[in-house]
């Protein structure tokens, strides 16, 4: 998962880099989304398949 929210991260599209911020910086690391939960939304929201949608 920590492989994936650096991607978003680092990446040069706005959006995601601002959405890969938001996530590793969540202020309760315990509420919100589960673990299981962001897993997912981590993988529908991978950076390399937003990257192909993007060209």
């Amino acid at each position: 998962m920590i492989l994936k929210v650096n991607k978003l991260m680092n990446s040069h599209h706005e959006c995601l880099h601002k959405l890969g911020w938001l996530i590793f910086n969540r202020e309760d690391q315990n509420g919100g989304l589960s673990l299981d939960e962001l897993e997912r939304l981590l993988d529908i929201i991978d950076h390399d398949t937003i990257e192909e949608i993007y060209r």
